[in-house]
């Protein structure tokens, strides 16, 4: 019982600070900076994250296969 909440507790702290911190980058960027730079690293960040969209899939997707999951 007791475990449980301190558990949810963290959780919940965790996600809120996670949202803070992201907001904290959001708020920060600079379009007219990222505009500067160029599409190079634009593309490079998409094809890092199609990249783990596409293993995750096939991790999950085998898994799955398998019964692990």
């Amino acid at each position: 019982g007791a475990w449980q909440s301190t558990l949810a507790r963290i959780s919940s702290w965790a996600v809120n600070l996670l949202v803070l911190a992201l907001a904290a980058v959001g708020l920060k960027t600079s379009f007219s900076v990222l505009k500067g730079l160029g599409i190079k690293p634009f593309l490079v960040g998409l094809g890092a994250a199609v990249t783990v969209g596409v293993v995750s899939f096939i991790v999950i997707t085998v898994l799955t296969g398998l019964g692990v999951v």
